[in-house]
């Protein structure tokens, strides 16, 4: 167990990630690791650490911080293999399919990454802070939760944007069957979970919670929220 009262203390970065093997932790101006059968060990940085995501296909993370550069990081070399400044404020968020990245920030923009690149591939300005990012099943379209009470969904080409909520949009999961169901969930003040359809903006369902929404998963039919 660590003692961590460097975390930045900050609703809308993701300061924690796991994977079976790996623990990442953003601790101020230090990122903590801790392999499955290893010693906790950690880097320094000027900055403060804010936001991490570990690769699922290979043994890689992302890292971002309070100045908006974002770190791609080899776990097996234990060594930083690639930094640069994507945005102009603090990494919030990250979201990852295999070699592809979109990492958001607080300067309203999602920057599209492919780590075998060296130059982002897109970028795109939001209404708002970035708050969630979710890559579609189909891997085709991303949805963005902002703190405009705002969900964008996009392909590259269109996009639509949801706006019935009255809090920031930190929940936020795809349906993992219905391909067009992208589902939300409202922070203090709204507390309800929203159920989209993704190509006519309309609402095919929603649940009243009461209580401030900080993440969504799906498992088959059902949902999990906190």
């Amino acid at each position: 167990m660590l003692d961590t009262p460097e975390v930045v203390n900050d609703f809308y970065t993701t300061p924690i990630d796991f994977s079976s093997n790996l623990l990442l932790l953003c601790h101020g101006h230090q990122l903590w690791m801790r392999n499955k059968n290893e010693e906790p060990w950690h880097i320094d940085s000027s900055s403060q650490f804010t936001s991490c995501k570990i690769f699922r296909d290979c043994p890689m993370a992302m890292i971002g911080d309070s100045d908006g550069y974002v770190r791609l990081f080899d776990i097996t070399k234990q060594m930083v293999t690639r930094y640069g400044k994507m945005h102009m404020k603090g990494i919030v968020c990250f979201e990852i399919n295999h070699f592809k990245c979109f990492s958001g920030a607080k300067d309203s923009t999602v920057v599209e990454l492919d780590i075998r690149m060296k130059h982002p591939i897109s970028s795109k300005t939001h209404d708002g802070i970035v708050c969630s990012i979710k890559l579609d099943p189909t891997h085709k379209k991303i949805a963005v939760g902002t703190d405009k009470n705002t969900v964008s969904v996009f392909d590259g080409r269109t996009s639509m944007c949801f706006a019935k909520h009255t809090a920031s949009i930190k929940a936020l999961a795809w349906h993992p069957y219905k391909t067009n169901c992208v589902i939300s969930g409202g922070g203090f003040g709204d507390g309800r979970l929203v159920m989209w359809d993704s190509f006519g903006g309309e609402i095919i369902k929603y649940s009243d919670r009461n209580d401030q929404m900080t993440s969504i998963h799906c498992y088959h039919d059902s949902i999990i929220a906190s």
